[in-house]
């Protein structure tokens, strides 16, 4: 089982960009990744709100042992609008060094809320492993970073975690399921800082395009996330916790939100 790949994966769930204005609200993340119950992976990062924008960003790498045997790198910026209804993908780019000199990146454009692959290393065109997502599949979703993010903002406004978000991350098409589980309180220790009363959502993933036979046996289908409202923000709740199964393990994250009051 390729550890690693599963460690990206999740993280890529959670990383966000910054654009730095006078009006923004800015919250410091930092993530803490657990495979088992051993630390597996840190990442640090802000996430952003500017009027009818969010922008976030995120640095993650391998810690512990892991880092010596599997040593990787990620960073990962992505860009929305978000209106009284939804959120609308802007600009998605993730860039991973593994082994100290491997190197791959995706980035994405949207334009009327169709994706466009604009790089991708290695290159899309030539990835024989996969069918290519059609371009109608292309057509109204939303990159996995600020998927993630519009769990929380969609809840907010529905009031309740029963959603359906379309996810295209440049190579494969996706739809996440989202269905409401109920209150439970989260306690803080050495995994997290979060604690107090949390919404728990149950995640189911439909493989729809552009999944490689590998990824279609390991890939995770389910797992769950929690939702605590953001602070000093009426706006959004925000995912502080997720858990994804990976065979018999399970990979955890956890996720510290503090805000900046500069």
């Amino acid at each position: 089982m390729n550890r690693r790949f599963f460690i990206s994966k999740t993280f890529v769930f959670l990383f966000f960009s910054f654009i730095s204005t006078s009006n923004a609200q800015t919250w410091d993340l930092s993530i803490k990744g657990y495979l088992s119950g051993f630390k597996v992976g840190i990442a640090s990062g802000k996430f952003s709100i500017d009027k009818n924008k969010i922008s976030l960003e995120i640095r993650a790498e391998t810690a512990g042992i892991t880092s010596i045997f599997f040593p990787w790198e990620q960073q990962i910026k992505a860009i929305s609008d978000i209106n009284k209804k939804s959120i609308i993908s802007n600009f998605y780019r993730v860039d991973e060094i593994r082994d100290k000199t491997k190197k791959g990146h995706m980035e994405l454009n949207f334009h009327n809320r169709i994706a466009l692959v604009k790089s991708a290393e290695p290159p899309v065109i030539n990835d024989t492993r996969r069918e290519p997502v059609d371009e109608q599949l292309k057509i109204n979703v939303l990159d996995p970073a600020t998927a993630i993010i519009a769990i929380g903002y969609l809840t907010s406004i529905s009031k309740n975690c029963d959603h359906k978000i379309p996810i295209f991350d440049g190579r494969r098409r996706f739809d996440l399921y989202t269905k409401e589980i109920g209150i439970e309180n989260l306690t803080s220790s050495a995994f997290t800082d979060s604690h107090g009363e949390s919404l728990k959502c149950k995640i189911s993933i439909e493989r729809i395009a552009g999944y490689s036979e590998k990824e279609l046996k390991k890939h995770p289908r389910s797992g769950f996330v929690w939702l605590q409202k953001l602070p000093e923000s009426e706006l959004m709740m925000f995912p502080v916790k997720v858990q994804l199964p990976i065979g018999r393990a399970s990979f955890m994250t956890h996720l510290s939100v503090i805000y900046d009051k500069k």
